[in-house]
């Protein structure tokens, strides 16, 4: 989802940390905003509209790893710092209109 909302994504690992069966990276993720942002299933309950505009903010994750496998993730992400970089708070009454069309047109297809 990320990937399709997001052009030029990247994570830039800054610290990694193990011990025992858990790992924790802490870094910076930055991207641009150019498609319309939808949750895992196209389906959702709001759409954000294409900003074009750029954030970059910090997030810690940690991972529980069993057998080579990642069985546990949890995570520290600024969302609210990316909301307010991609330009989706405040919320302009444009930018609301723009969302509430392609939420819209989204429940339609």
């Amino acid at each position: 989802m990320l990937r399709e909302a997001f052009s030029d994504l990247s994570w830039q690992t800054e610290t990694t940390v193990v011990e025992g069966d858990l790992v924790v990276t802490f870094g910076s993720m930055s991207g641009r905003h150019t498609l319309r942002c939808l949750d895992a299933d196209e389906r959702s309950e709001r759409v954000f509209t294409p900003t074009g505009r750029g954030f970059s903010v910090r997030q810690g994750h940690f991972q529980r790893i069993r057998d080579g496998l990642v069985v546990e993730h949890w995570a520290v992400r600024d969302d609210q710092g990316m909301a307010m970089q991609a330009g989706w708070i405040p919320p302009t009454p444009a930018f609301l209109v723009r969302c509430a069309r392609d939420t819209a047109s989204q429940t339609r297809s």
